[in-house]
């Protein structure tokens, strides 16, 4: 009985770590971009199109706090 415990422990031990590697491995595979847009300086809608264009995908966006318009775009893509 305690030797199916303790091969049952090291099962779900080794599930995790395994798992741990392969989200880290995973993890390699993004990149990320961020652009602020400022209303009123260039074309927003043209460099959000470009980026979509180019396969990033938005994923946030954070206006700065007081707000003077100014806006950050954060995107994600598979790496190349």
């Amino acid at each position: 009985m305690k030797t199916k415990i303790k091969y049952l422990l090291v099962l779900v031990l080794a599930s995790f770590v395994f798992a741990g590697c392969a989200s880290m491995h995973e993890s390699k595979k993004w990149e990320y971009k961020t652009l602020r847009l400022v209303p009123g300086q260039g074309d927003c809608d043209a460099q959000l199109n470009q980026a979509g264009k180019d396969g990033w995908k938005l994923i946030s966006v954070v206006s700065e706090m007081p707000s003077n318009g100014d806006s950050d775009y954060t995107f994600i893509r598979r790496k190349h």
